[in-house]
């Protein structure tokens, strides 16, 4: 079994979540238009980029919107909901529809100009290189 590193914000991540979950099934309501969803992301880094992916299932590259300000990655995007058919009688709806926004802190100064973005199986992966003072610097260490 391999030790993991304690992470205080992913513990309270996860508690959110789960009262989250709770709170619906105890208070099911339709999930409302004017709403937001928060997708849960992973932030990484080479030498050379930061790597940023964020689960944004359902949505289409035409519905996402990326931009960097400030050091923070900022996803927004639209899940539309299928056209309500008036015949069907739900007895469970658990998808939710509408907007989704997420800020996210970057480790490292970035050059948001070169970013490249990616949308594939509902995984959104950015890949944004480091500006030049910002990437690893190899310190050559002299013997006395």
């Amino acid at each position: 079994m391999a030790l993991m590193r304690w992470d205080p914000l992913r513990e309270l991540d996860l508690f959110r979540r789960d009262w989250e979950d709770f709170v619906r099934q105890v208070f099911p309501v339709r999930w409302e238009e004017d709403s937001w969803l928060r997708p849960a992301v992973e932030v990484s880094e080479t030498d050379d980029e930061v790597i940023v992916k964020a689960e944004v299932p359902g949505l289409d590259r035409k519905d996402l919107r990326l931009t960097v300000t400030d050091g923070t990655l900022v996803i927004r995007g639209q899940t539309q909901e299928e056209k309500e058919d008036k015949r069907r009688n739900f007895y469970r709806r658990e998808i939710r529809y509408g907007s989704i926004y997420r800020e996210v802190p970057l480790p490292a100064e970035v050059m948001p100009d070169k970013a490249k973005a990616r949308l594939r199986k509902g995984i959104l992966e950015v890949r944004i290189p480091k500006a030049p003072e910002a990437r690893a610097k190899e310190i050559e260490v002299e013997v006395e």
